[in-house]
C-alpha cells in the first residue's frame, strides 16, 4: 500500500461512505465530497430496497464481496432485519442448474422448493404470504420458488450511522495527531459537483489529499465519460409498515412480514419486476429495471402498475395509500469498476485515482466487500 495520509472520497452513497470508513480504519483521514447530502432522497442508496441479494450485476467478484458484506450485517444487526424472502419461479432451477452460487451459504437457509412445499412452510413459519390458492400460482406457471432468510438494511438509518461513524473516527484521528492536517466535523462532508476527473484531482490537491476514490455511481457516466455505464431506472412506492393489509392477512397478529419478488410473466417481467420489501418502518413496492430510461418521476401508468403490485402482494389498496414515491438509477456496467486509473490523470499532481463504482442493483449487497477491495489498491 502506498503511504497515504489523506484521501478524497467523491460520492456519498453506501459505497462512498463505506470506502471512507475503510480508509479511516487504516488511520487515513478523509474528506467526502458529493453533489448532494448522503441523506438526500435523491441518493440511490437512500431509496433502494436494501435487501441483501446479488441482482442486476453479473460481475464474478460479486459473490466474494457479498459474503464479506453478509458477514458484517449478520454480526452487527443494527439498522437491518433478517427477513424471510420468497422468489416465485417458473422453472426448476435444480434441474436447470441455475441455482446461484451465493445460495450455498448455510446462514441464508436457502431452499428451492415447489409451491406446494411453500404452502407447508407458510403454515409452519406463519409468513404474511398473500397467495392462499397455491393451485392458482401453478396455473399461472409459478411451480417453484426460493425461500431464504436475508438481511434487509434500513437504508436511511444505515446511511446516517455511517455518517456518524465517519465523523467519530475522523475526530479520533485528529485528536490522536493534533499536528496533522485534520478535518473538523463541518469539513468532512462537503457539497461539491464535478464535471470531469481533472476537477476532482484539483480539489484533492487543494485539500492536501494523496488519493482520490471515485464512488460516484451513475455520476461516473459524465465524470469519466464511461461509455460502459448505463443508468438502470428503478421506481418504488412506499407504504407505512402498519398499513392496511388484505383482510385474511390481518387475522393473525403473529404473521411475519416476507419479502416477495416475481420477475417472470405473467405477473411481471425482467424489466418490470413485481416485489415487496419490508424495510424499517415502510413497505417498498416496485418496480422497474429500465436501462437508459432517465425519467426522474413515476409516470401515471407506472403508478397504476405499482398500485396493482401492492394489491397483489398483500396491501389493501382500498384502505392504504402510498406515503412516498421514489425514482433511482442503478449504476449498471458489464463489470464493476474497482481499479487504479491508468490514464495518467493525477500523476503530475501526485494524486492516485482509484475507481470504485458500477455495482448495479447490488450496492447494499456488496458495499463492504467492494469497498475493502478498493482501499486495498492504495
Amino acid at each position: 500500500m502506498t503511504t497515504v495520509s489523506k484521501a478524497l472520497v467523491v460520492g456519498s452513497g453506501a459505497i462512498g461512505l463505506r470506502t471512507a470508513i475503510e480508509l479511516l480504519k487504516k488511520n487515513i483521514q478523509v474528506v467526502v465530497q458529493s453533489a448532494t447530502s448522503p441523506l438526500d432522497k435523491s441518493n440511490a442508496s437512500w431509496g433502494s430496497g436494501g435487501k441483501w441479494m446479488p441482482t442486476y450485476c453479473s460481475d464474478p467478484r460479486v459473490d466474494r464481496w457479498s459474503i464479506k458484506t453478509l458477514d458484517e450485517l449478520l454480526l452487527n444487526k443494527s439498522h437491518c432485519e433478517i427477513t424471510p424472502v420468497v422468489n416465485l419461479r417458473t422453472t426448476n432451477d435444480l434441474t436447470e442448474n441455475t441455482i446461484p452460487e451465493w445460495s450455498k451459504d448455510s446462514r441464508l437457509n436457502f431452499q428451492h422448493m415447489n409451491v406446494e412445499m411453500l404452502e407447508w412452510q407458510n403454515r409452519v413459519h406463519k409468513l404474511r404470504f398473500p397467495f392462499t390458492n397455491y393451485k392458482d400460482l401453478v396455473k399461472h406457471g409459478y411451480h417453484y420458488c426460493w425461500l431464504f432468510y436475508s438481511p434487509i438494511v434500513d437504508a436511511p438509518k444505515y446511511l446516517q450511522a455511517m455518517v456518524d461513524e465517519i465523523q467519530e473516527r475522523s475526530q479520533q484521528i485528529q485528536s490522536s495527531s493534533p499536528s496533522r492536517n485534520g478535518s473538523t466535523e463541518e469539513q468532512i462532508f462537503q457539497r461539491k459537483k464535478f464535471t470531469d476527473l481533472q476537477q476532482v484531482v484539483a480539489s484533492a490537491k487543494n485539500l492536501g489529499c494523496d488519493a482520490v476514490f471515485n464512488c460516484t455511481g451513475v455520476g461516473a457516466l459524465q465524470l469519466c465519460n464511461d461509455t460502459k455505464m448505463v443508468p438502470g431506472r428503478g421506481i418504488i412506492l412506499q407504504y407505512n409498515r402498519n398499513c392496511a393489509r388484505l383482510p385474511f392477512l390481518e387475522v393473525d397478529p403473529d404473521l411475519k412480514d416476507v419479502s416477495i419478488t416475481i420477475s417472470e410473466p405473467p405477473f411481471s417481467s425482467n424489466t418490470e419486476p413485481c416485489y415487496l420489501i419490508p424495510r424499517g418502518d415502510v413497505l417498498l413496492v416496485g418496480g422497474s429495471y429500465q436501462e437508459g430510461d432517465t425519467e426522474p418521476t413515476i409516470r401515471p401508468e407506472e403508478r397504476n402498475r405499482l398500485i396493482m403490485n401492492a394489491q397483489l402482494l398483500g396491501i389493501d389498496t382500498t384502505r392504504a395509500t402510498p406515503i412516498e414515491e421514489w425514482v433511482g438509477f442503478r449504476p449498471i456496467r458489464p463489470t464493476i469498476r474497482v481499479e487504479v486509473d491508468d490514464s495518467g490523470i493525477g500523476q503530475a499532481e501526485g494524486v492516485k485515482v482509484i475507481h470504485n463504482y458500477g455495482s448495479g442493483g447490488s450496492g447494499w449487497t456488496v458495499f463492504v466487500g467492494q469497498s475493502k477491495e478498493a482501499v486495498s489498491l492504495l
